[in-house]
């Protein structure tokens, strides 16, 4: 059963859920006096409705304020018999409104919901800007009124506002500081670095052991570090990824020593920029640059030795950064970076070590945008929403946004499976994140940005944004194998409309001039040239490869269980003997075509196969970058001499060792079969010995009946060049790319026969690759379809479910008539000062989204929040930049469901009483200051009505919430005394 406050809420709450108010008043809404049923003509008829309305509960009287003849301000038998007297014996006058349909001069309580026979019209709202004309603009070209816009749209003037709108270059908001600060605290802006690495991650370096005192000058440039051990970076123990193992440090001794020599043929071009130490340390550190100390974890104190600890433990998630510019006057031409490793405890089961010296250039330019978060970048959309005074133009950001809807978790999983040349992993979680979430931030703030410009310029920007190539696949779209996921949206979803001025052989044909479109990380100052160098390059020397010279094993069994049948890696190891193990060559597997080795009888009776084989190295010492490449369908786990060095992420749910019946948790996408993909195993370098070793890896399908499963193995020794480029986990900008060697230059016929024929002609270089598809939007942005198409949509966001047909012609003529076509601000020009968006049924035509109630919401009490609102939105059915298919969220009418509702009323009710976690609304603040803090129940109930309605409920609904503020829980009268305990609980619950 309902409590009293979810009951009023019940009664007074599907008001506030229209993007209008569900009535007009009296004075606002065009109608004819004592024309009681709406006929727009007063006769006998008008007095029966009436009466029959009151004694007979028959009658249906749309507009009250008509049905009120004599404009006492009730409607009662008084109202039939003045009009009767009216009627026949000429006797009495009829107040204006009459005899022609106009608004009411006098103004009352009696509401006027609906009036079928007079039309609203846009001279009517402009000539006479009423309360309710207002709150529908707020309403619909904002995300609501406030009382501070209501005020300032009735002194200014209706048209003068929506021109201020349609120009939000001349709202300043550089005092806005309810916006700006909240911005502040969810996004940062930096500009653009250039880094150049002085010391590497990953170098060679000379260790020494913490199990005696340091020598002297040990962190010095004259130091000679004979006796030291040579060391690959990482260095350390227990840990995954360490390239330099040291065995005898856990249990012993607490830290270690090393340091790295570099020599810099022009210093001061290093001192000329930033100078950034970048760490991955567990659990402390100290660092040195030629002697001098430059950093230091916050975990280490004093001046420590060789049997220090910590004084907190520190997990090497990541690199951090260290700004040691002020020591940038040290460098010389001989220089050495010495680090101090210190340990929590001598037992501790991990120590680790990995550094880079970064010479950092800050580029010119406009700053970069970065949110930490996809949460902050959603926060921020609520943020603006609520503060912004460019309100018209952050709903069209939205619009664009849900518009051209993209992915942001798709975007995460793309950049996580990247890898950097040496196969190392660009972007461990958390990394991705946010990167995914400032390629987001990014394009939201484009559309923010040109949100009343050129649609062309949207058009063309979402073509060559890194999160829609990504989200529609054309990272995949390539000459020999086209795509047809992006060039089918582009026209159904962003230009043209379903099934509207193209066929199936258009979206073929528009599949192959869209090839070769992809991303890259580019330079930050390259970012925006499609042929920038993309990528390092590299020198791989091949140790082991294709071919040849393995032996593999059947998984009908183990190959070496224990005594209790388990798996173990025996059959990995070097002394394994594998003389009984079948002969074969790479690849090796069954269902695809490029199988050498084929195991015809796997299908259906077993899920994994075993592979091993020798290989042989000369000097481990003179590896440079150890990487394993591994072309595999569904999974497998590698190893070397006997240790896991690999795994795919299909295996990271397997046991160790996997048994061989274990099956993979997905399959491998069927874009990547026949690829090989890089893994860094730089940290087996430890592992292996001049002369003879042996590789071996267990290969694990998705399910018994897979229709397919290969693998094929390669070793190399892998020289990154200096090059040009960025690997993928650098520091740049994700941007679009054209690859020209992806491109198909055969003859493209698109829209055969109509106005707007497309035809490329076959051949062609770089330039007039990439221009194909460039022309190819612009062919769109002018053709009739997207016109009428994006006119429709706008159309149908802020007038009507089904605008009509004259609105959509006029704005259609309004995209035509500027140069280029498709001037979004004229376009919204032509709507805002149309008939139809001022008319009665538009009023009443539109329910609110998610996004649009909780801002709305906020906005009109003037509350405070950081737009941390997720829950909410998610409750309530709507979840920003993560939907899933490509046509946008829906408009307000999907979201009304019982238990979007309810979850509507569960916010209302939060708010107002103070408990939502990021919201806060001073209840009697509030009232004060806009001078209704009072014991009058009826003043309170009126304010709120003015506020949020525009005046326009019912008196039956204005006379529950008196009544409601007016009594106990038992329904009892309760005097309402302002300063006492329940005063504000009440006030609350009545907002609500």
């Amino acid at each position: 059963m309902l409590n009293r406050p979810e009951c009023l809420v019940l009664c007074l709450s599907v008001p506030l859920l229209l993007m209008t108010p569900v009535g007009a008043i009296a004075q606002g809404l065009n109608f004819i006096r004592s024309d009681s049923d709406g006929s727009g003509i007063d006769d006998l008829n008008d007095d029966i409705n009436t009466l029959s309305a009151l004694f007979l509960g028959t009658g249906n009287i749309p507009c009250r304020a008509a049905a009120d003849s004599n404009d006492d301000g009730t409607v009662d038998f008084t109202d039939a018999i003045h009009h009767l007297e009216f009627l026949f014996l000429g006797i009495n006058t009829i107040p204006a409104p009459y005899p022609a349909c106009g608004p009411d001069p006098t103004p009352d309580s009696i509401p006027c919901v609906f009036y079928p026979a007079c039309e609203q019209t846009t001279a009517d709202c402009i000539a006479n800007p009423t309360p309710e004309c207002i709150g529908h603009l707020l309403n619909r070209i904002g995300y609501g009124p406030t009382l501070d816009s209501l005020e300032r749209v009735a002194a200014m003037g209706i048209p003068a506002y929506i021109e201020e709108q349609l120009d939000p270059a001349s709202i300043d908001e550089s005092s806005n500081t309810a916006l700006l600060d909240r911005l502040d605290g969810l996004r940062t802006l930096h500009l653009p670095p250039s880094d150049s690495d002085v010391v590497a991650s990953g170098s060679a370096w000379r260790l020494f052991k913490g199990d005696a005192p340091s020598p002297a000058g040990w962190n010095t440039v004259p130091f000679v570090n004979t006796g030291w051990l040579d060391a690959t970076a990482p260095v350390g123990y227990g840990g995954g990824g360490i390239a330099t193992t040291i065995d005898d440090m856990q249990g012993n001794y607490t830290t270690f020593y090393v340091r790295h020599e570099f020599s810099l043929a022009d210093p001061g071009a290093a001192q000329s920029g930033d100078l950034i130490l970048s760490m991955q340390y567990d659990d402390g550190f100290v660092a040195y640059l030629n002697g001098v100390e430059v950093a230091r974890s916050s975990n280490v104190v004093g001046t420590p030795d060789s049997s220090s600890t910590t004084n907190l433990g520190h997990a090497p998630t990541d690199f951090e950064e260290f700004d040691i510019s002020d020591h940038s006057g040290l460098l010389g031409s001989s220089n050495v970076l010495a680090i101090h490793v210190i340990n929590l405890s001598v037992g501790s089961n991990d120590a680790f070590v990995d550094a880079r010296l970064i010479s950092r250039e800050i580029l010119p330019g406009d700053p970069l945008l970065e949110y930490a978060t996809i949460d902050d970048l959603k926060a921020a959309q609520h943020v603006r929403g609520v503060y912004s005074q460019r309100q018209l133009q952050v709903v069209l950001a939205d619009f664009w946004e849900n518009h051209f809807t993209t992915d942001y978790d798709k975007v995460v999983a793309y950049l996580e499976d990247h890898s950097n040349a040496n196969g190392a992993v660009a972007y461990p979680e958390e990394e991705a994140a946010l990167e995914a979430a400032t390629i987001e931030g990014r394009e939201y703030e484009v559309f923010l940005e040109n949100a009343l410009g050129n649609f062309g310029d949207l058009l063309h920007f979402s073509s060559e944004s890194p999160t829609m190539l990504i989200y529609l696949d054309n990272i995949l779209n390539i000459g020999n194998n086209p795509n047809e996921n992006y060039p089918r949206e582009i026209f159904e979803l962003h230009a043209f409309g379903v099934d509207n001025g193209y066929t199936q052989v258009d979206i073929e044909q528009a599949s192959l001039v869209f090839t070769g479109w992809n991303v890259c990380n580019l330079k930050t100052e390259e970012a925006h040239y499609p042929g920038a160098p993309c990528g390092v390059d590299f020198i791989d020397t091949e140790i082991m490869g294709e071919g040849p010279g393995w032996k593999y094993h059947k998984g009908l069994s183990e190959p070496t269980p224990d005594h209790l049948g388990l798996s173990t890696i025996e059959w990995a190891s070097e002394s394994f003997n594998d003389s009984t193990w079948l002969d074969g060559w790479t690849p090796i597997g069954y269902g695809l075509a490029n199988d050498v080795t084929r195991l015809d009888d796997m299908f259906g009776n077993y899920v994994s196969y075993y592979m091993r084989r020798e290989f042989t190295i000369d000097d481990v010492s003179a590896l440079k970058s150890f990487v394993l490449r591994a072309l595999y369908n569904d999974g497998f786990v590698a190893y070397i001499n006997g240790v896991e060095v690999a795994r795919s992420t299909t295996m990271e749910s397997a046991a160790t060792p996997p048994r061989y019946s274990n099956v993979c948790s997905e399959r491998l996408a069927q874009e990547d079969w026949g690829k090989y993909f890089s893994f860094n195993i730089n940290h087996a370098k430890s592992l292996l010995h001049n002369g003879v070793n042996i590789f071996a890896a267990q290969i694990h399908n998705e399910n018994i009946t897979d229709e397919g499963t290969d693998a094929a193995f390669q070793l190399v020794d892998r020289e990154i060049l200096p090059g040009s480029g960025l690997e993928p986990g650098d520091q740049g900008e994700w941007s679009f790319r054209f690859f020209e060697e992806d491109h198909s230059f055969d003859t493209k016929l698109m829209f055969a026969g109509r106005p707007y024929q497309y035809l490329v002609h076959a051949g062609g270089n770089f330039d007039s690759g990439l221009a194909e598809a460039r022309t190819l939007v612009d062919v769109l942005v002018d053709a009739a379809p997207t016109a009428e198409f994006i006119c429709t949509k706008l159309a149908e966001h802020f007038v009507s479910s089904a605008p009509p047909p004259d609105v959509i012609a006029d704005m259609i003529g309004a995209w035509h008539s500027p140069t280029p076509k498709g001037h979004l601000a004229t376009v919204m020009r032509a709507l805002l000062y149309s008939d139809a968006f001022w008319a009665e049924d538009a009023q009443r035509a539109k329910f609110k989204t998610p996004l649009e109630y909780l801002n709305s919401s906020v906005r009109v009490l003037n509350g405070s929040t950081t737009g941390s609102l997720e829950f909410n939105m998610v409750d309530m059915g709507q979840h920003m930049f993560t939907r899933d298919d490509p046509d946008g969220w829906p408009v307000g009418r999907a979201f009304i469901s019982p238990g979007q509702l309810k979850s509507r009323y569960s916010f209302n009710q939060t708010l107002a009483v103070g408990l939502h976690p990021d919201m806060n609304w001073d209840t009697s603040g509030f009232l004060m200051a806009n001078g209704v803090f009072t014991s009058d129940a009826a003043e309170i109930v009126g304010f709120f009505n003015d506020l949020l309605y525009q005046g326009t409920l019912t008196q039956r609904e204005v006379d529950i919430a008196v009544e409601f503020l007016s009594t106990d829980d038992n329904g009892s009268p309760q005097p309402l005394v302002p300063g006492t305990g329940d005063y504000e609980l009440r006030v609350d619950d009545t907002a609500a």
